[in-house]
């Protein structure tokens, strides 16, 4: 695709559903759990997750 748009999102962001609903790749590297839920991933999405986060 030419023109793409870059969103970046993290934690404080107002309302992340809604620009993630839109994405077509999403690349989640917050290091924070569930910062992206799968209801928010729209169908064909590609997300590609490399975050990381201590587990108790």
């Amino acid at each position: 695709k030419q023109n793409a748009t870059v969103s970046i999102i993290h934690s404080k962001t107002k309302d992340p559903e809604k620009i993630t609903r839109e994405a077509d790749i999403i690349i989640a590297a917050a290091g924070v759990p569930n910062l992206v839920r799968g209801s928010w991933i729209k169908p064909g999405a590609v997300v590609i997750d490399v975050g990381i986060n201590p587990v108790n």
